[in-house]
C-alpha cells in the first residue's frame, strides 16, 4: 500500500518544544514523521508525516494530539489521493 501524506495543522501555533514532544510521541508509535515547524507569525505550527493506512491510524494520531492538549482548532489534513480534513476535537 502506498504511503499517504498528512499534515497536522496546529492552530494557534505552539512552542517548538511542545511540537517536538508531539513528533517524538508519533515516532514512538512508528509513524514516519517527515518534519515540522512553526509559522513565523505564530498563527500555526505543523507536523508532516506519512502513513500506510489513513483510516486505521487517524484514531491513534488524534489520541496523541488530545493527550498533548493541542489547541481546539487543530486539524489533520490529507492531501492525496483525495483532500480530506480530520478534526481533533469533534
Amino acid at each position: 500500500m502506498a504511503e499517504t501524506f498528512l499534515e497536522i495543522l496546529i492552530k494557534p501555533g505552539i512552542p517548538p518544544v511542545d511540537r517536538q514532544a508531539i513528533e517524538d510521541a508519533l515516532e514512538e508509535l512508528e509513524f514516519d514523521v517527515a518534519g515540522g515547524g512553526g509559522f513565523v507569525d505564530g498563527s500555526a505550527s505543523d507536523i508532516a508525516l506519512y502513513v500506510e493506512d489513513v483510516e486505521e491510524t487517524i484514531p491513534s494520531i488524534i489520541a496523541i494530539l488530545q493527550q498533548m492538549r493541542v489547541p481546539r482548532a487543530t486539524v489533520i489534513l490529507q492531501r492525496e489521493p483525495q483532500e480530506k480534513t480530520y478534526v481533533v476535537y469533534g
